[in-house]
């Protein structure tokens, strides 16, 4: 059976904003995150020595969860955002979930985590994350600033991110267009070629002649 819905979700808004703003500065150490993780695993599995053998403790749990997310550690930061958004976790709580937010306290405070998460999540290499960042900077013309995020997502996805290689050539094509809308046709070019051979790659076979026709007019 599905662990119970968690409560209280406002109890981690403050250590993940915390978190989120002392990033750069103090950054804790990756295998500390891991270590909150695995505790966190082998708590919903009753795995621990102080537990009843298969009975598990979802709310500590949920505790060293928030605790490896504020640490950076990319699982507990895609599970978090998971259940922020109403949501089940999936890689370290799988089937966790959040109790419905009633009150406005409670809205607010996960709003505020979930907003947290961000910067986190584009800091351990999310590639949606780091996709939502380019398109807010491409929205408001910063137009170097979305190139570099999506710079940062063409690598986490090709070192295997929470996308997969099947979403390669997609965040190549946004790349080429915002090179294209910054007047650096020949980068466009290069960058749409290599969109249509991650394309293909995927089995997307005519969408990948298609970049490449458009690939080889942008060049003429």
């Amino acid at each position: 059976a599905a662990p119970p819905p968690l409560r209280r979700a406002w109890q981690s808004s403050t250590l993940l904003v915390g978190a989120s703003e002392q990033r750069e500065a103090s950054a804790p150490p990756a295998s500390l995150g891991r270590v909150h993780a695995r505790l966190a695993e082998l708590l919903l599995a009753g795995g621990t020595p102080t537990q009843t053998e298969g009975e598990g403790d979802v709310f500590s749990a949920a505790y060293h969860l928030v605790c490896a997310a504020a640490a950076g550690e990319p699982r507990a930061l895609r599970d978090l955002r998971s259940m922020l958004r109403g949501l089940t976790g999936d890689e370290v709580l799988p089937g966790v979930q959040l109790a419905q937010l009633c009150t406005e306290e409670e809205q607010s405070a996960a709003a505020a985590a979930c907003a947290a998460l961000g910067p986190l999540l584009a800091s351990a290499g999310d590639a949606a994350a780091l996709l939502d960042f380019a398109e807010a900077e491409r929205a408001k013309g910063e137009l170097a600033g979305a190139e570099e995020w999506l710079r940062g997502a063409v690598e986490a996805v090709r070192a295997g991110g929470a996308f997969g290689d099947a979403v390669l050539h997609s965040c190549l094509k946004r790349l080429s267009e915002v090179q294209l809308e910054r007047g650096e046709a020949a980068e466009a070019a290069a960058t749409l070629a290599a969109a249509a051979e991650a394309a293909r790659d995927a089995g997307a076979f005519k969408l990948g002649m298609k970049w490449d026709m458009e690939a080889t007019a942008m060049e003429e």
